[in-house]
C-alpha cells in the first residue's frame, strides 16, 4: 500500500478482522503478507509514537491474487476515463514517444523527495536560482 502521510510510521492491512503488520520497503511503499479475504480488507495507519490509528473509511473487496500498488484512503486504482477525440493531425515538429509511464486508466503517484531544509529554502525563495537535488519514485500499479 502507498501512503502520502509521511508521518505513518506503520502499516497495516485488515483482513477479515485480523491485522497483518506491514513493512516499509520504500518511502511511502509499505508491503507485506496476509491471507485471501473472504468477507472485506481495508488499510490503516498505526502510528506508535503518537498512539494514534487511523483506518481507511471504507471496506476493500476480496482480491484472488496479490493486490497491485494500492492507495491509502483511494478506493479506487483504476477509472474508466473517456478518451479525447483527435480533431487534427499531430503536429509533424512534435516527436512524441511511445511509453508506459502513463497508463490508460490508471492512477499513478510520482513521489519526489529529498532535504527538507533545500525544499524550504527554494519554495520561500522562488524568484532566486536555486538547484536542488531529489529523488522521484514512479509507483504505478
Amino acid at each position: 500500500v502507498i501512503t502520502s502521510q509521511h508521518s505513518a510510521t506503520d502499516m497495516a492491512v485488515v483482513v477479515d478482522g485480523v491485522t497483518f503488520s506491514l513493512q516499509k520497503r520504500h518511502g511511502i511503499l509499505f508491503q507485506g503478507e496476509a491471507p485471501v479475504a473472504t468477507r472485506n480488507y481495508y488499510y490503516k495507519i498505526l502510528n506508535i509514537n503518537q498512539g494514534s490509528i487511523i483506518p481507511e473509511p471504507f471496506v476493500r473487496s476480496p482480491v484472488l491474487e496479490n493486490t497491485a500498488n494500492e492507495f491509502f484512503n483511494r478506493s479506487s486504482n483504476t477509472y474508466n476515463v473517456t478518451k479525447l477525440p483527435q480533431i487534427l493531425s499531430p503536429l509533424p515538429v512534435i516527436h512524441r514517444i511511445e511509453s508506459d509511464l502513463h497508463l490508460f486508466n490508471q492512477i499513478p503517484t510520482i513521489n519526489l523527495w529529498g532535504n527538507a531544509t533545500a525544499i524550504d529554502y527554494m519554495n520561500n525563495n522562488q524568484l532566486e536560482n536555486i538547484s536542488v537535488k531529489l529523488n522521484l519514485t514512479y509507483f504505478g500499479l
